[in-house]
């Protein structure tokens, strides 16, 4: 996958002789893209990750157990970090995809922020899943959000035929931390090569056995870690470390 326009070339190889090219704040984003450039490969296996997030842990750095004003969109709660708020509206420009599949609504706040941004690049379909149906807002409404009701501890409560409709590419934003290998592998039935699985909060099981099923399925499904999204502001700083997947076949 290309990646010239995430990391600007064009303009950096005319900063190069430009006279703006000896302000400091512009050397320093120069060295970036090169050291970006340089960090090879962009996709790499699940295991060949650590098990650690530097500089610090997101969620930590950004207060997200607070959800005070700056985890709300539109007045609802919206339980992302600002780092991952930045991360999705870059995946979604670089993926455009048809779907975005959330599984976890809580109030219906990131489902309506998705709602949004996927109507400024091109539109297509969100479909949140959430086993609590009565936490979503009633206020949580947009032409693009369709909320159902599913208890993911049992996959007889998704439609199959709803999945078999879906346009590509994909997006699956894995937010409910239920059943999550049973769950990646049932989807991954309609998945297509290039779609995106992000598992969220996976920093929980760092230490634990699920981190390892999880990998053992990722692995299995032939998903790798898109590096330039787990490590943008620093060595998984994203409340989805090692989580951010593409199908790679």
């Amino acid at each position: 996958m290309a990646r010239d326009h995430l990391y600007h070339r064009e303009l950096f190889e005319v900063l190069r002789t430009h006279p703006l090219a000896d302000k400091g704040w512009i050397k320093q984003l120069t060295e970036l893209h090169e050291a970006g450039d340089a960090a090879e490969p962009r996709f790499v296996r699940f295991f060949e990750r650590e098990r650690k997030a530097l500089p610090a842990n997101a969620w930590a750095i950004s207060g997200q157990g607070t959800y005070r004003a700056g985890h709300h969109y539109k007045g609802l709660i919206n339980g992302k970090t600002p780092f991952d708020l930045s991360l999705y509206t870059m995946l979604l420009w670089e993926l455009r995809p048809r779907t975005i599949i959330e599984l976890g609504s809580f109030h219906g706040g990131s489902g309506l922020w998705l709602a949004d941004q996927l109507s400024l690049v091109g539109g297509g379909a969100v479909h949140s899943f959430e086993r609590f149906a009565e936490l979503v807002s009633p206020r949580a409404q947009h032409p693009l959000l369709t909320f159902h009701q599913a208890d993911l501890s049992d996959l007889g409560t998704l439609d199959a035929g709803l999945f078999e409709g879906l346009a590509h590419p994909w997006l699956v934003v894995d937010d409910a931390h239920a059943n999550i290998g049973n769950v990646m592998r049932y989807l991954d039935r309609f998945m297509q090569v290039g779609d995106y699985y992000v598992i969220e909060d996976i920093l929980c099981d760092f230490e634990g056995a699920r981190y390892d099923e999880i990998g053992k399925v990722v692995d299995e499904l032939r998903y790798e870690v898109d590096t330039y999204y787990t490590d943008n502001y620093g060595y998984n700083l994203t409340c989805a470390p090692n989580g951010w997947l593409r199908k790679m076949g």
